[in-house]
């Protein structure tokens, strides 16, 4: 790109050479003729521009004094190490020298390059080498002055996504089974002393309300600090949505752990089973009893009052049954030893 000076010296020159020449020819030849006010915009506008173009090129000659903030950018690190805390992103720079090159350097500041391989960096000697470079300035302040790098050993670890979810449900529908995530776990990286104390990284929050139907959409994590990576951005998230109806069988109570010699009758001996199961499963619920309900004989062991309360378990594996309600919760019962034959 050419110097601003340059381009301001090509500028006047072509209207002194062709521009204004012209204007002069068209005026002679029709001397008669009143001037027109296009022709007097022009010749205002032409006259502004070259009154412009020689303030800027006379007070531009001077010696100014700025004060801006210079982007700074990190070139290199060891490959063991990583920052503790994040270094800053940008250095107050206060320079001197002639308008034009100040000019040049506000329309295009440079960044400043940086080697972290020590735990201090000479931030005035970096920024002077940058501008020795190109530009024609001269460096009167750098704040800061010195960067500290706080430097830690670098490690990488496996934790597991941990979904932050707020869900409702319209009435009647319920999620099968958990929640799928997509990774279950994320690889995250950075400074020892960062990085030994996450357990886990969280989502954001997802927020769904009145949910009838399956969920599958991506879920953005929580953003990492500046000196903290993280192997993903986001992950999926699936859910099975499905609208539950309720069931019941009448369950015949046994009792698990009998001594040989001896035999319990339970009064009652059923008990109703209350279930709820998706809709679409409730007919194969049906065909069979997928409960057992039992109580264990050392509980009638050590009963005293003639009343023990019954244990109900699923033994289907194939449906998705959520138990509701055994009742009644408690039967009578009576031992009788057996005789020996």
């Amino acid at each position: 790109m050419k110097p601003v000076r340059q381009l301001l010296t090509q500028l006047t020159d072509w209207i002194g050479s062709r521009a204004w020449p012209r204007l002069i020819i068209t005026a002679r030849d029709d001397e008669q003729a009143p001037i027109s006010k296009r022709e007097s915009i022009l010749v205002f506008a032409v006259a502004y521009v070259i009154a412009v173009i020689s303030w800027l090129m006379v007070n531009l000659d001077r010696e100014f004094n700025l004060e801006m903030e210079l982007p700074v950018r990190t070139v290199s690190i060891a490959p063991d190490k990583a920052l503790v805390s994040p270094i800053p992103t940008s250095v107050t720079v206060g320079m001197s020298g002639q308008g034009w090159k100040l000019l040049s350097v506000y329309n295009n500041p440079p960044e400043i390059p940086l080697d972290l391989e020590d735990t201090q960096v000479n931030m005035f000697e970096q920024v002077r080498s940058q501008f020795l470079s190109g530009q024609d300035v001269n460096i009167t302040k750098v704040q800061p002055s010195i960067l500290n790098v706080n430097l830690d050993e670098r490690i990488e670890r496996r934790v597991p996504v941990d979904l932050r979810m707020d869900l409702t449900l319209r009435r009647q529908y319920a999620m099968i089974g958990e929640a799928g995530v997509t990774p279950d776990s994320v690889d995250v990286t950075g400074a020892r002393s960062r990085v030994e104390g996450i357990s886990l990284w969280p989502t954001q929050l997802v927020e769904l309300d009145e949910v009838r139907e399956p969920i599958d959409l991506q879920v953005a994590l929580e953003a990492p600090s500046p000196v903290v990576e993280v192997s993903h951005s986001n992950v999926r998230v699936q859910a099975q949505i499905s609208e539950f109806t309720e069931g019941e069988h009448r369950v015949p109570v046994t009792v698990a752990g009998l001594p040989p010699g001896r035999k319990v009758t339970f009064m009652p001996s059923t008990v109703t089973v209350r279930y709820s199961i998706p809709i679409e499963e409730y007919a194969q619920s049906q065909e069979d009893i997928p409960f057992n309900v039992y109580v264990p004989y050392n509980r009638i062991n050590q009963d005293t009052t003639g009343l023990v309360s019954v244990l109900t378990e699923i033994t289907s594996s194939g449906l998705n049954i959520r138990l509701r309600a055994t009742q009644p919760r408690s039967v009578g019962y009576f031992v009788v030893l057996e005789e020996e034959e």
